[in-house]
C-alpha cells in the first residue's frame, strides 16, 4: 500500500490589465490609420515593378516578330521602334521602383513616428508615484 499524498498544485492566476488594448484585427489599431495606405501604395508599385519583365518579354517577342516580317528597308524603322519601346519599359521600371521605395520608406517612417509618440504619451501619462515606488 502506498501512502503517497496527492501533490497540491497551486492555482494559476490570470492577471489581466484592463487598460491593455485588445484589437480584433489590424484595421482596429488606431495608430495605423493612413500609414496602411502608404504601405498599400508601395505594394502596388512593387507589383508593377515585378510585372516589368513580363511586359519586356512580350514587347521583345513582338519586336522580333516585326523584324522577321520586315523588308530590308523597314528594319531600321522597326529596330528604332523596338529600342524606343524598351526605353519606355526601362523608364517605367525605374519610376515603379522609385515609387515603391518612397511609399514603403515613408509609410514605415510614419509608423515609427506614431509608435514613438504613443509610447511617449503612455510614459508621460503614468503617475509619478508609480515611478518613484
Amino acid at each position: 500500500m502506498s501512502t503517497e499524498e496527492p501533490v497540491h498544485k497551486p492555482e494559476e492566476t490570470n492577471l489581466v490589465d484592463e487598460h491593455e488594448p485588445n484589437p480584433k484585427s489590424i484595421f482596429q489599431i488606431p495608430i495605423l490609420k493612413w500609414e496602411l495606405l502608404w504601405i498599400l501604395f508601395g505594394a502596388i508599385c512593387a507589383g508593377a515593378q515585378g510585372a516589368v519583365p513580363i511586359v519586356f518579354y512580350y514587347v521583345l517577342g513582338n519586336s522580333f516578330g516585326d523584324i522577321a516580317s520586315a523588308t530590308p528597308e523597314q528594319i531600321g524603322q522597326v529596330t528604332s521602334m523596338m529600342a524606343l519601346n524598351i526605353t519606355y519599359i526601362a523608364i517605367g521600371a525605374g519610376v515603379a521602383s522609385a515609387l515603391a521605395s518612397f511609399f514603403f520608406t515613408y509609410g514605415s517612417q510614419r509608423i515609427g513616428i506614431v509608435l514613438r509618440q504613443e509610447y511617449f504619451n503612455q510614459v508621460v501619462s503614468v503617475d509619478t508615484i508609480f515611478l518613484t515606488t
